[in-house]
């Protein structure tokens, strides 16, 4: 599946058939049939130079309310011995912020979105809460869920998108480009592979994401970064059959 981003972003241009605008909650470009409740397991490689090593694993539940009208996103991760976890809620289906809950070494961030306000606390390793509040004009995107709202456009070759979302890091929204970069095929496991839609995240301060969405049911297979040179870090999806379990 599709929804580990955020936790990873802390750590070419393709110019054809740009929005004209940017993507916002409730936008009739995102179709939210493609979303849909379920678990994914995914493992960890950590990759420099010639060395490669397993590095860690991550599981992502989905949840999906229709009648409440919340979509509920549950992740968690563990490298090296660290363990990190998110509580990501939405409305459903405009995919709009409601609440989110992290708490990794690096820092533990919460915030709700109410009333026309984005109002929260951020704790930094060793220190206190620092409470933060943002208001707001309207329904936004919260960036932990990119990923998800990525593999609801229509994903074809060279198409690309902005979709502004709020980033705690920057203090506010931020504008995330999306871009089609063309198909590629991914091996999950021995004898076990998988055509995909290459699609690049990436905003102003921080290493570009690459995600790889089936192109079948658009479920993320695999996402590669590179968060500092001569390193890679990749995300694999698990599958049966191929000695990693579901």
């Amino acid at each position: 599946m599709h929804y580990l981003l955020p936790l990873l972003l802390l750590l070419a241009f393709v110019p054809a058939r740009a929005q004209d605008a940017p993507v916002l909650p409730g936008d009739d470009r995102l179709d939210a049939s493609r979303i849909r409740p379920g678990e994914a397991t995914y493992s960890i490689t950590l990759v420099q130079g010639a060395v490669r090593r397993d590095f860690g694993t991550s599981h992502v539940v989905f949840a999906i309310d229709e009648e409440a009208g919340v979509i509920t996103a549950v992740r968690s991760l563990e490298m090296m011995g660290q363990k990190m976890a998110d509580t990501l809620r939405a409305a459903w289906p405009s995919l709009a912020a409601q609440y989110h809950h992290s708490n990794n070494p690096q820092r533990r961030l919460r915030f709700t979105v109410e009333d026309g306000a984005l109002a929260g606390d951020h704790t930094p390793p060793g220190g206190t809460p620092e409470a933060f509040e943002l208001s707001l004009d309207g329904p936004v995107f919260d960036s932990a869920w990119i990923g998800t709202l990525a593999s609801a456009l229509p994903l074809a070759e060279g198409y690309t998108a902005t979709i502004p979302a709020y980033e705690h890091e920057v203090g506010g929204l931020a504008d995330h480009t999306v871009t089609v970069q063309g198909q590629e095929e991914v091996q999950l496991a021995p004898g076990v592979k998988v055509t995909t839609w290459v699609v690049e995240v990436s905003r102003e301060g921080i290493p570009a994401v690459h995600l790889y969405f089936d192109r079948a049911d658009y479920t993320m297979k695999q996402m590669r970064l590179n968060p500092q040179p001569g390193m890679e870090v990749i995300l694999t999806a698990q599958v049966e059959g191929g000695g990693a379990g579901k």
